[in-house]
């Protein structure tokens, strides 16, 4: 019975101690050591033939902006980290490409070769073909295709024709052994090599000398020439294998590279930073090699390539390796720490748990249990050892591995046959850290024992009934359980409580009430680990832990974005919790791996960029083997990743490729990195709306580069990190500006800031030169009304003068008439002559009252307007015609003209005045027609009688024509006098209104 074995369940502290030793040991077991010199990449491949719709991919290299070029059936394709760009030649297959430092791309195909440049005078982006066969001897222009470019240190280029070679430089073409036979020719340690009919030769000075022993490599095939330090080289030899050459002798190289290259002469060849080689062949993918020739992987149709054939290849410094295939674009991160064993490596179905056992990998997958049968844990080569219908999961405790299905226990190392047969189907089984006899088997119903006892197993009764389908369980030291869900449920479970159901059949376990809201979503998935006694909960919401003290679940703060919801609602789900011995925590957030690395002081480093590049799309286990070491088992197979190898990233800034108005007109382009950071961006004030397109080819992350931009003297701070590779400003204002603008890679490498200066020039009206005008207008305009001030100011006291004069000369005058009459009066009062004298002080004093109101009515200024001054002539003309009972015809405007002036208005009334009173006191006209008509900016005045005319030349000292012509010319017009006895008097006047 279960009950007996836990009779001694008084031993507990006993266990405890061992279990924290068995604990320690296996911890130290686990951690493994793993060369990445070996092993297969990450690998990405891409049909470019569905992209660019050309036919065949030669060739590929990447140019001194970073973009990659790709040779093909039909032109280029340039490839910018964004986008793909295509040119081609009519009728010319590109079966070589190489890129120059000043922007151009040298090509190569069927007697053809030349160059694509982007023209500095293109309004668009238009790459343009160059030929350079006309520069080619006539006799050597028929020549086959083009196989191989070197462009050389000192700008030259060397065009490697299957029939004959050529060496361009300073713009002359010459045949390189035009007496010999050349077939292939390569570049190792700046110097070039020649596979030609004298065997290997070297080419220098403009001729080709043989290479001492080397003559039983003619007409032979030689496709790989490499550096192996500064003094030697590496080749192979078809059908012959690996050699090397130190400058004195030559060498063959026994190895397995030098046996699979007698069968598969490689057709391609790329030295890596790390000093190991990979070729491409034409018919087993490609091989990763030594110096030493031994083989580090193959990689083919079977594991990570699209084809077998390989006819081109590249490398960077990063260990970025790309290859060319029929269709098809490979890219191998050898640079990332990062190895994949798939099921190429002998094991099938999708992997589900992984185990070490004396130096080998035990993984269970969905058709059974495989185990590696040789040393190298990166390449291993596995066998089947137990063969399963359904999922296989491992479980270690002691010396005895375990795997179960949803039915069986196996004993996989001992036997093929189960051990137990489970009396449900369940989910997942654990062994207790407390006691290694003691499993717990969880499924949709909850959680129930079973009991190892003398190599039999009894299952008990169910401890907790919860549906714990996808349950998690972590354990501390004391054998105590924390039990989570992907039904939400979070359950403890002290061991003394197991104990005690096993004695008794009861249990108290407890259920922890999760925040409110986190089960939003829809999904309650709950994983968990321990972490110093401490339950972290990985939950749809974000990481969560147990806090000790109020004993409930609380946000874990520690953990950055992983802790939260952002700001726009989205949360951080995790799905995998796993921690190293080193107390590193292991995480599965949506479909990113990220590592915790934890400090000193307690908190946590979040390192995502590369293990988030492991993009599964089923993620099934996290196994750690060490510090800052995990295996991740999912869609991709079997992933390893090294957070402690440090990765030699050369990079250099982004690349600020061009900038373009609001119109699609392109106002700037870079040809290079070192145009885009040395020249200065000019524009008009008219094209301040603009973009900025940027770009920074990382292809170790195609789509995982991220911007963030400022525009020195716009932006105030740094925009956020985007993947946009472009930025639009509009309505910049005049003046000097930097724009910044750095890239974050896939591999979370940060470059330096890429610089464009730019200068907008102000509009017209904002220039040095429109400031000048408006100084010299606004100090014009000043004193131009400083001196209508002035010139008022004058005028008025002009008329003061004026109407003093008048007071003085004509109401002074009749004033002093009448004193003079009053005085007579005075003498002879009694005479004959006293009432003559009355009527006369009487005449006077209304002829004085009368030029008084004159004076009074002119500088009244609520007189200065048209209609009040003609409606006093209007009035005046009527009273005093009337008098003298004279028939008129009158003819004013109706009009809305505005002020008058009142010189002119005072002048005007004057001259009318004068000339009806002199009409009524002298023509004897029986009728009179007046007529006031505006012409434009002038007043044309016609007065005209019937009466007795005179001779005009006989008046003319007549004191009122002279005062009436006097007063015309002052004011800038001009007066015509016509009379005569039989027509009478007529008065023309113009005058400026």
């Amino acid at each position: 019975m279960i009950i007996k074995l836990f009779k001694l369940w008084r031993k507990a502290l006993f266990t405890i101690i061992l279990v924290t030793l068995n604990c320690y040991s296996y911890a130290q077991s686990s951690e493994v050591e793993f060369p990445l010199m070996g092993g297969k990449p990450l690998t990405e491949s891409q049909n470019l033939f569905q992209i660019t719709t050309y036919p065949q991919n030669w060739a590929v290299t990447r140019d001194s902006n970073g973009n990659l070029i790709v040779g093909t059936g039909g032109g280029i394709a340039i490839y910018d980290g964004a986008r793909w760009q295509t040119a081609d030649i009519p009728g010319l297959s590109v079966r070589s490409v190489a890129a120059a430092a000043d922007g151009r791309i040298y090509v190569g195909g069927a007697s053809e070769f030349g160059y694509f440049i982007t023209e500095a005078n293109q309004s668009v982006d238009r790459l343009t073909y160059h030929s350079l066969t006309h520069l080619v001897p006539e006799s050597y222009r028929q020549f086959r295709s083009v196989a191989n470019i070197i462009v050389r240190q000192d700008s030259s280029v060397i065009f490697n024709g299957i029939d004959h070679s050529f060496h361009y430089r300073d713009g002359e073409i010459k045949v390189i052994g035009d007496d010999v036979w050349v077939f292939r020719l390569f570049e190792a340690n700046q110097t070039i090599f020649s596979n030609d009919s004298l065997g290997l030769s070297i080419y220098e000075d403009g001729k080709l000398n043989l290479i001492p022993g080397a003559e039983e490599f003619e007409y032979t095939g030689i496709y790989c020439v490499q550096p192996v330090d500064e003094s030697s080289i590496l080749f192979s030899v078809r059908n012959q294998g690996l050699f090397t050459y130190n400058g004195e002798q030559i060498r063959s190289i026994e190895s397995d590279a030098s046996d699979f290259f007698s069968r598969h002469y490689p057709y391609t060849c790329q030295r890596l930073p790390d000093g190991s080689y990979i070729a491409g062949t034409l018919n087993a993918g490609a091989v990763r090699f030594n110096s030493d020739g031994a083989i580090l992987g193959v990689f083919n149709e079977s594991g990570l390539l699209p084809e077998n054939t390989v006819y081109g290849s590249f490398s960077d410094a990063n260990g970025t390796v790309w290859l060319t295939h029929l269709e098809h674009i490979s890219r191998l991160d050898f640079g990332l720490p990062i190895r994949v064993v798939n099921e190429s490596s002998g094991y099938k179905g999708l992997p589900m748990s992984l185990i070490y056992e004396d130096g080998n990998i035990i993984i269970g997958t969905q058709h059974g249990v495989f185990r590696s049968e040789n040393s190298d844990l990166l390449q291993p080569e596995f066998k089947e050892i137990l063969s399963a219908s359904e999922r296989s999961l491992l479980l270690k405790s002691d010396s005895l591995i375990y795997s179960y299905t949803t039915r069986k226990l196996y004993t996989p190392l001992i036997s093929n046959e189960p051990v137990f047969n489970f009396p449900a189907i369940i989910d997942r089984l654990f062994i207790s850290d407390a006691e290694p006899s003691l499993f717990y088997a969880v499924n949709s119903r909850g959680l129930f024992p079973i009991v190892k006892d003398n190599g039999s197993y009894e299952a008990g009764s169910f401890i907790a009934e919860l549906d714990l389908t996808n349950a998690k369980i972590v354990q501390n030291s004391s054998g105590d359980l924390w039990i989570g869900s992907s039904t939400g449920s979070l359950v403890y479970i002290p061991f003394s409580e197991i104990l005690r159901f096993l004695e008794t059949g009861d249990a108290d376990i407890r259920e922890y009430e999760m925040p409110e809201g986190w089960r939003g979503d829809g999904t309650r998935m709950i994983t968990l680990v321990i972490d110093n006694e401490d339950v972290l909960v990985g939950t749809p919401r974000g990481l969560y832990r147990i806090d000790s003290e109020t004993d409930s679940v609380v946000e874990d703060n520690r953990f950055g974005e992983l802790s939260r919801v952002n700001e726009a609602g989205a949360a951080s789900s995790i799905f995998h919790l796993e921690k190293d011995s080193y107390e590193n925590i292991w995480i599965r957030s949506r479909r990113e791996y990220q590592f915790a690395e934890k400090q000193d002081d307690g908190s946590f480093t979040i390192h995502k960029a590369i293990p988030g590049r492991i993009d599964d799309n089923i993620s099934n286990a996290i196994v750690p083997v060490g510090n800052g070491k995990a295996w991740f088992l999912g869609s991709k197979g079997l992933v390893y990743y090294d957070h402690n190898q440090s990765m030699e990233i050369t990079a250099r800034p982004p690349v600020i490729r061009r900038v373009i108005s609001r119109s699609d007109s392109v106002l700037y382009r870079s040809y290079s990195r070192e145009r885009s950071e040395q020249t200065n961006l000019e524009l008009a004030y008219e094209l301040n709306d603009f973009r900025i397109e940027f770009g920074f080819p990382d292809f170790s992350s195609f789509d995982q580069t991220q911007y963030e931009v400022k525009l020195e003297g716009f932006d105030e701070e740094w925009s956020a990190w985007s993947t946009e590779s472009q930025k639009d400003y509009t309505q910049v204002r005049e003046g000097r500006y930097r724009f910044l603008v750095r890239a974050r890679s896939g591999t979370g490498f940060v470059t330096e800031a890429a610089v464009l200066p730019i200068r907008i020039f102000p509009p017209w009206y904002r220039t040095l030169w429109a400031y000048l005008f408006y100084v010299v207008g606004i100090t014009g305009l000043l004193y131009s009304i400083h001196r209508y001030r002035i010139n008022k100011i004058v005028e008025i006291q002009q008329v003061r003068n004026r109407i003093a004069s008048d007071l003085h000369d004509e109401v002074s005058a009749t004033l002093s008439s009448i004193t003079f009459f009053t005085q007579a009066i005075e003498r002879n009062r009694n005479g004959d002559k006293a009432a003559h004298y009355l009527r006369l002080i009487s005449g006077s004093a209304g002829d004085a009252k009368e030029k008084m109101s004159d004076i009074i009515w002119s500088i009244n200024p609520e007189h200065d307007n048209w209609e009040t001054l003609l409606s006093k002539c209007k009035r005046f003309a009527a009273d005093l015609l009337e008098s003298k009972n004279i028939t008129y015809d009158l003819s004013f405007p109706e009009l809305n003209r505005g002020k008058i002036g009142i010189e002119l208005r005072q002048n005007i009334w004057l001259i009318f005045k004068e000339i009806i009173t002199n009409i009524a006191r002298h023509s004897n006209a029986s009728h009179v027609k007046i007529s006031f008509t505006f012409h434009g900016s002038e007043l044309h005045i016609l007065v005209s009688d019937n009466g007795e005319g005179f001779n005009p030349d006989d008046q003319i000292n007549g004191n009122g024509l002279r005062n009436i012509r006097k007063r015309v010319k002052d004011l800038g017009g001009k007066s015509t006098l016509s009379s005569n006895k039989e027509n009478g008097t007529s008065w023309t006047i113009t005058l400026p209104a």
